[in-house]
């Protein structure tokens, strides 16, 4: 058994309560909406709520007010994310850790100002299977400022200067030693003034 309603129905009392023991279903033939007036809008599903849009774009606006979600895992599946912002992007995780993949390049840039990346209580590591490099966009500035500064390499090390009459200079509070060592064989320093 059951009540089927045709044609407009209009209910002007204060409250509109309906309760049932089974499924409660609300079809529309055109665009709809669920508005109140005052007061907040829950909806609350004992095994979990889900929205569906079937066409066109599924939209959450808050413009003006704060999105808040809280969760215990938050997973995003999309064939593409894109957060845009007018003001600034915080990203903070108060446990464990934090990881940043992508399958093809990563790009971090920032058009104004600098880029900050501290490890605090830990150490900074950069691996390119490749190499690194830096400052491949223009020549500028490279300043390194370390308690101690240890170079290692399994194969040659090249310090070029490609043009100019810039000098070169190496300044130290103690000795300065260069050595060089081929395995137990004879090996040389070379140092040559050209020009």
């Amino acid at each position: 058994a059951g009540v089927t309603l045709e044609g407009n129905l209009k209910q002007t009392g204060a409250t509109f309560d309906v309760d049932t023991t089974g499924a409660v279903t609300i079809d529309a033939d055109a665009a709809s909406n669920f508005t109140t007036s005052a007061g907040a809008l829950t909806v609350e599903g004992a095994a979990g709520v889900t929205v569906t849009s079937t066409g066109g774009t599924l939209t959450m606006n808050g413009t003006g007010q704060t999105v808040d979600i809280d969760s215990a895992l938050l997973d995003v599946d999309a064939t593409g994310v894109q957060i845009d912002s007018t003001g600034g992007i915080s990203i903070d995780s108060a446990g464990g850790n934090t990881n940043l993949t992508a399958a093809a390049s990563l790009t971090m840039a920032a058009t104004a100002g600098p880029v900050d990346i501290d490890a605090d209580g830990g150490t900074l590591s950069l691996d390119g299977s490749a190499g690194i490099n830096i400052g491949t966009e223009a020549d500028v500035t490279i300043d390194m400022d370390a308690s101690t500064l240890d170079i290692d390499t399994s194969g040659d090390v090249n310090i070029t200067q490609s043009s100019g009459d810039g000098m070169w200079r190496v300044e130290g509070g103690g000795d300065l030693n260069i050595s060089s060592k081929d395995s137990g064989n004879e090996a040389y320093v070379n140092l040559q003034e050209w020009g």
